[in-house]
């Protein structure tokens, strides 16, 4: 079955053009909508998740202002509806789920029989805590810290690490791989108890009382040598006096710093909760300078605000076969980034682990793919110029590989330059609604097509370009199915 998109405006006897993502002549099955505010990208997209559920395919569409209902041809609701909410979420995403590689049940017999393929482990080499780790990071730098700097990428490196030991996982020993995941929480705690280790710390960390001790003797050295380089051009007796009053300033400031010294630091050079760490594994050393707790600090609030969004916890929502609508149009909009590449990647992932689709024998959704994701407003994933380009980001990646994985991707976007140049050209069906006057230059040069051709979709509601091969056709789009 094919979906209709409408007649040729200039040859309406002619066939309609048509687009089936499990086509022979579909080179892939993402499709890319473009269109200003109010052109109907987001009526369009609901039509083809219809088509799509209609299809047999298993779909999530990330609803990010609250209008992604799919109704039938007899106006009846249809999927399977799942809401996150800005507090008391009933379902939650955990970001430390992560992808083991190969199926969980092949996954328990690897660790049940000890035997493992050469393909197996392959598998598992690429995958596990340690991938999901730097997922994790690269999430958060492009949804809340675009200018990561490397001390901060290798304090949450090191967090994130630890949590999952913290939970007993071994990246390297897959036979711990099926326990209690960690949550953001467990993260928390670990903050909570390496400051609470720093605070009885003997080693480099300079607590105030000990700064303040150190900056005033260092004025006090300065005065000093100061005081010496007059002793030959004023009056001596004068000087000498000024510079022994100093000293027992000095003297005195030193014997009180020792006597401090020994009432908060003599009797603790082992911490008493250091037993926690090294039981688990983790060398709490790492985080005992001035930098790394002050970026512990920081990196703390970030987390803080992804546990206190309350959607990030571990009752997973309900995901049904077929057609699932995520409704995340109450949270803020970079928990909303944070939770559809988290999901991506999941989808992503989990295609992934089946191999590659065209090699699999019971292809009962479809020949070329049976998954597709569906975004609108695709300018809150894309992330900022930098994140555009980066080819390991989840976005480009399924645009580049989820195809060989049975992965359709399908997004709508105000304006083409929210994607790099070579994102667009993995979208073989491609569709440009009602375009601004200011943003003619920028969809000219990104879709390759002229003026005149652009300034049909001025005419009219419904009036689109739409390119299902090698090029653009005017279209008048049809309203139903």
């Amino acid at each position: 079955m094919d979906y209709i998109f409408g007649k040729l405006a200039n040859r309406p006897e002619l066939p309609p053009i048509v687009w089936n993502p499990d086509s022979r002549n579909s080179l892939n099955p993402h499709m890319l909508i473009c269109g200003g505010s109010g052109a109907g990208k987001t009526t369009l997209l609901l039509r083809i998740a219809e088509y799509l559920a209609m299809s047999n395919k298993h779909i999530f569409i990330f609803d990010l202002k609250g209008d992604m209902v799919v109704k039938n041809d007899n106006g009846e609701v249809i999927g399977n509806y799942i809401e996150f909410t800005a507090w008391n979420s009933k379902y939650g995403i955990n970001p430390f789920e992560f992808d083991t590689g190969v199926p969980e049940e092949e996954l328990k017999e690897m660790i049940s029989t000890g035997n493992m393929n050469d393909g197996q482990r392959f598998k598992v080499q690429n995958s596990g805590p340690k991938v999901q780790v730097e997922r994790i990071i690269e999430i958060i730098k492009k949804n809340f810290l675009p200018n990561m700097g490397t001390n901060q990428k290798d304090i949450l490196m090191y967090l994130f690490s630890d949590t999952y030991l913290c939970k007993d996982f071994k990246y390297d020993d897959i036979t711990t791989w099926l326990n209690e995941l960690p949550s953001l929480e467990d993260t928390l705690e670990l903050v909570t108890r390496i400051k609470s280790y720093s605070n009885n710390y003997n080693g480099t960390v300079i607590d105030e009382q000990s700064s303040d001790f150190i900056m005033n003797m260092q004025n006090h050295i300065v005065g000093l040598k100061s005081l010496e380089a007059r002793l030959e051009e004023e009056d001596k007796d004068e000087v000498e006096k000024v510079i022994k009053e100093l000293k027992e300033k000095i003297e005195t400031e030193v014997g009180e710093y020792i006597e401090y010294g020994k009432n908060n630091y003599t009797k603790k050079n082992v911490s008493p909760n250091k037993e926690w760490f090294e039981a688990r594994g983790i060398n709490v050393e790492k985080y005992m300078t001035k930098d790394a707790l002050r970026t512990i600090d920081k990196m703390a609030s970030y987390i803080n605000a992804l546990v206190d969004s309350g959607v990030f916890h571990s009752t997973r929502p309900p995901v049904k076969s077929g057609l699932n609508i995520v409704n995340i149009s109450g949270l803020d909009v970079a928990i909303q980034r944070f939770i559809v590449d988290v999901w991506i990647g999941k989808v992503f992932k989990s295609c992934k682990i089946r191999g590659t689709y065209a090699e699999r024998p019971n292809k009962t959704r479809g020949e070329k793919c049976d998954t597709y994701v569906i975004v609108d407003e695709s300018k809150l994933i894309a992330g900022t110029s930098r994140d555009k380009n980066d080819p390991f980001s989840y976005l480009n990646r399924t645009a580049t590989e989820a195809r060989g994985f049975g992965m359709g991707l399908i997004v709508a976007a105000q304006s083409a330059e929210h994607f790099p140049a070579e994102f667009l050209k993995n979208f073989d069906a491609q569709v440009i609604l009602n375009t601004g006057i200011a943003d003619f230059d920028s969809v000219r040069k990104s879709f390759g097509i002229d003026k005149a051709m652009l300034e049909y979709t001025q005419h009219g509601y419904g009036n689109a370009l739409v390119k299902t091969g090698r090029s653009f056709s005017k279209v008048k789009l049809i309203e139903k199915l």
